[in-house]
């Protein structure tokens, strides 16, 4: 628990309650294969962001893309890809029954288990 405060603390300082979920536009480089390779810098008007682009040396290497942040407007964090949370109590379920078919007949009759 104390690790996961000392993280926060490092990452966000003193006050969560200004950190704000953010649309934002991310300016980054492609290599020629199309995998991001740098990412540039995160603006709020896309129009800056496209402008932006035009000044690079090699114009079709640089891409724009919407992105969530987490942001009190100076620092920010990316939030990656969407994820799924499983239910402890469904997984814990799953896991007691995995659990459970390797049991031998000797095993599960010494736990009083139906067969």
């Amino acid at each position: 628990m104390g690790t996961q405060k000392n993280e926060r603390h490092s990452l966000i300082g003193d006050h969560p309650e200004n950190f704000v979920l953010k649309e934002m536009v991310e300016v980054f480089r492609k290599d020629a294969q199309g995998n991001i390779i740098e990412s540039m810098n995160f603006l709020e008007d896309e129009r800056i962001a496209e402008g932006l682009i035009q000044i690079y040396r090699n114009v079709k290497d640089y891409h724009t893309r919407k992105v969530w942040v987490v942001t009190d407007g100076k620092n920010g964090f990316l939030l990656g890809e969407s994820i799924v949370i499983e239910q402890d109590e469904k997984v814990k379920k799953h896991l007691a029954r995995h659990a459970l078919s390797k049991l031998n007949k000797h095993d599960r009759f010494m736990l009083d288990l139906p067969e």
